[in-house]
């Protein structure tokens, strides 16, 4: 439901339930709307316009001489953020009137030059004596900077997020999803896994072929590992030719069989160079949350296995099933 029951709609609501405000308290109250930055209008039962702030006019853009005697729904159109019309059975007026209690949200109405404006808005009934509702009340706050902000600040945080060369999670997205999920493992027993990728002779590429030639190859191979994941896996840039692939819910072997797609598919990645065609091979680290201690520890496993793959020749895996394999322990000192 868009809409939640809450406390009082404004001082002026209580104000004006349950009392009979006179002639000159009522000018006086009229007043002080005129001056509210929000928008406020009342309605009657029929939810025929009776009264429209100017803050209602401003964000609106309907003057009041345009809208008091007319029917709410004419014209402002409340919708959900589905595009539900909202006017009849789900108004927030008339399930104010109904509940006899405030009813807040978020909707957009109607700007009288057509586009959709997303207000917050508080609807109240008005009680009279006997506490039989005799109008309603709305008040709304155009929220659009807020959103726009909004948006900014989750481009801002994407931006420090991706790397923007490979369009991969960076080194500081990576260690934040490792961390996650070891307290996941730790805390449910969700099994998960790192492989890391490393490009064989990439320093090669870039000295023969240029730097340029060198980024469109990372683009390639980060966008071709990508596609080698399941969709809630996570590929980052761990730093320069390296990727880490973050894969939940596997066993080893499992783990090794993403590897080994992982290398096979992204070893197919050929580059056109002028009328060269630059193809490269990856090696591979594979290492198990259950073997460590930590995730700092993990990612120490998968790249002392890295290490080693490059050791016995390169374009291969290292990982908890080999033979000869290194353990958890083992890995600072292959490291070093």
């Amino acid at each position: 439901d868009n809409f939640s029951s809450s406390g009082p709609l404004a001082p002026m609501r209580g104000y004006m339930e349950g009392c009979n405000p006179s002639a000159l308290d009522q000018e006086a109250l009229l007043t002080v709307l005129q001056h509210v930055r929000d928008g406020v209008y009342f309605v009657d039962p029929e939810r025929v316009i009776q009264f429209w702030s100017r803050g209602a006019e401003r964000i609106s853009g309907y003057g009041a001489s345009e809208v008091v005697g007319r029917p709410c729904g004419e014209f402002l159109m409340h919708c959900d953020d589905r595009g539900r019309i909202l006017c009849g059975k789900h108004c927030p007026l008339q399930e104010a009137a109904v509940r006899k209690c405030a009813i807040e949200g978020r909707v957009w109405l109607k700007h009288a030059q057509g586009a959709r404006i997303p207000v917050n808005v508080s609807a109240s009934p008005v009680l009279d004596a006997a506490g039989d509702c005799v109008g309603m009340v709305e008040v709304f706050r155009d929220v659009t900077e807020e959103l726009t902000l909004l948006r900014r600040a989750q481009e801002l945080e994407s931006q420090a997020l991706i790397d923007p060369l490979t369009g991969a999670g960076n080194r500081r997205y990576a260690a934040r999803v490792l961390e996650q999920s070891w307290e996941a493992w730790q805390r449910y027993g969700d099994q998960y896994g790192v492989v890391l990728l490393d490009i064989d002779y990439f320093k090669q590429v870039n000295d023969r072929y240029g730097h340029p030639a060198g980024d469109s190859v990372l683009r390639s191979v980060a966008t071709t590992l990508a596609g080698s994941l399941r969709v809630f896996d996570f590929l980052g840039r761990w730093g320069g030719e390296e990727f880490v692939a973050l894969i939940q819910n596997v066993s080893a072997e499992d783990a090794m069989k993403v590897a080994v797609r992982c290398r096979e598919v992204g070893g197919s990645v050929k580059v056109c160079v002028g009328k060269e065609l630059v193809s490269v091979t990856l090696s591979a680290g594979v290492a198990l949350a259950a073997e460590c201690h930590s995730a700092a520890a993990l990612m120490e496993l998968a790249d002392a296995r890295l290490y080693q793959a490059k050791q016995l020749g390169r374009d291969r895996i290292v990982g908890p099933q080999d033979a000869r394999v290194l353990t958890c322990g083992d890995s600072d000192e292959a490291a070093a």
